[in-house]
């Protein structure tokens, strides 16, 4: 089971912090620690809240945001969020939560390794990745037995990529290889790998492994759980 730690990340002067997939309960939550200290929040999918500190967002993906940093607003609630039961979902709900159709392969769906925010962390040397979105990529990876990962390490017939003053390299890497180096947030090892930037896994969505056991093994990371 994952254990959740927060992770907070700086990209072209935007605060992100990166919290568990948030249910209806743990939503309603956060609503309420925004309005105790005068936020005019305004609740739809996902949570938009203005003060005179500024303005954050949060989305029950498990992603919050905003041009100042958030944390002293909503790290008093994180023991109430990590306290709440989990909420049954359909299995395949449970894969919509991570993996989106890309033509003719499967994407998994990430909290902000994807993109313009992919290509700043790689110039920074930082990662975005959670222990959640780590461990569907492993299974999905262990199943197809190799997928195009990018690295920082060379490799047979890679492709040369530079983001800042950082060298990295897209190549084949098989599920052995892929388990040892995919790094998460929080992480740094000798040799480092990360999902491309569309985070293109190679098998159709339609294909994916069954996934029940992985999905029930996601702790606190994650606050569905599959019927």
């Amino acid at each position: 089971m994952l254990p959740f730690k927060v992770h907070h990340l700086e990209i072209r002067g935007k605060h992100y912090l990166l919290l568990p997939k948030l249910n209806d309960k743990q939503m309603g939550i956060l609503v309420g620690r925004l309005e105790r200290n005068r936020f005019s929040v305004l609740r739809a999918s996902s949570i938009l809240a203005r003060s005179a500190k500024g303005t954050i967002h949060v989305d029950p993906s498990g992603l919050c945001w905003g041009y100042f940093d958030p944390e002293d607003i909503l790290l008093p609630v994180i023991p109430d969020l990590l306290s709440c039961p989990k909420q049954a979902i359909p299995l395949e709900a449970m894969k919509d939560l991570y993996f989106r159709s890309n033509g003719s392969s499967a994407r998994v769906v990430t909290r902000v390794e994807t993109g313009t925010a992919w290509k700043c962390l790689r110039a920074s040397g930082d990662c975005g990745l959670t222990p959640d979105e780590r461990a569907v990529t492993l299974e999905v990876v262990g199943e197809a037995g190799a997928v195009r990962l990018v690295t920082d390490y060379s490799g047979a017939n890679p492709t040369y990529h530079t983001f800042g003053h950082r060298r990295y390299f897209e190549m084949a890497v098989n599920s052995e290889e892929a388990e040892s180096t995919l790094r998460s947030a929080g992480e740094l090892r000798a040799r480092n790998s990360y999902l491309t930037c569309d985070g293109g896994l190679g098998p159709r969505k339609e294909t994916l492994p069954h996934l029940r056991e992985a999905f029930s093994e996601l702790g606190e990371w994650c606050y569905f759980t599959p019927q």
